[in-house]
């Protein structure tokens, strides 16, 4: 009982931390894409996360900065790594947990990233980004591909 109080504890405290800092559009995309499909949602920002640093990077040297206090030399490789050492698989099109066909994730991509955008999340985001930005993120996040050119 004791651990589960612990855990609730913990649980309640990290939720009123992101309530109060608002977290990116890696939450305003989890929360979508978890909506139309299902993906639990910390699965949905693990994947969603190397996608959106790569997004994020232009322009901004903060993951320089992480890099550098890290020790490491390559922060996008080194979460894909992460995620792959987990069993976490590095696109939506690899999910086994529930289904997401490539047809049903094209007829509700318009709306998912329109509703991401509209999220509260995504005005805090380190990048100025658009309805069209997210799309192509969720496009690069569904096929494995990379977001560089977003």
């Amino acid at each position: 009982m004791k651990v589960r109080e612990d855990m609730h504890n913990a649980s309640s405290i990290a939720g009123m931390a992101f309530t109060n800092s608002s977290l990116g559009i890696v939450h305003s995309m989890a929360h979508k894409i978890g909506g139309e499909f299902g993906v639990t949602h910390g699965l949905a920002n693990a994947i969603l996360l190397p996608y959106i640093v790569e997004y994020n990077r232009k322009g901004n040297r903060k993951y320089d900065q992480m890099e550098a206090q890290l020790g490491i030399s390559d922060l996008l490789q080194a979460l894909k790594n992460l995620n792959q050492s987990v069993g976490i698989p590095l696109s939506f099109k690899e999910v086994s947990e529930v289904e997401i066909s490539e047809e049903r994730f094209n007829q509700v991509l318009d709306r998912m990233s329109k509703n991401a955008f509209a999220d509260p999340c995504t005005l805090t985001n380190p990048r100025t980004t658009s309805p069209q930005d997210i799309k192509e993120i969720y496009k690069a996040a569904f096929l494995g591909t990379t977001a560089k050119n977003v």
